[in-house]
């Protein structure tokens, strides 16, 4: 299945409707939403219904998973 995609504004930000986010997803969807967080800065998948674990498993198919105090790490500040 294709992801469509709306903008949400007229500077960044894009909702995709389409396949359920699972890690288990062909390397084309997942690049699909890779490709889109790149090029808009914040995408929306809305109505998921997935488990904290279940959307961890499939954003460590895309890249390395950074917990909150890690994130303040990389910017300089350490209570972000």
């Amino acid at each position: 299945m294709v992801w469509t995609e709306r903008r949400l504004n007229g500077h960044f930000a894009v909702e995709l409707t389409g396949p359920r986010l699972t890690p288990d997803q062909p390397q084309s969807v997942r690049d699909a939403v890779y490709a889109a967080a790149i090029r808009e800065g914040v995408v929306v998948v809305r109505d998921q219904d997935l488990t904290d674990d279940e959307f961890e498993a499939f954003a460590a198919t895309l890249g390395k998973v950074l917990s909150y105090g890690e994130i303040g790490a990389k910017i300089g500040r350490a209570h972000v």
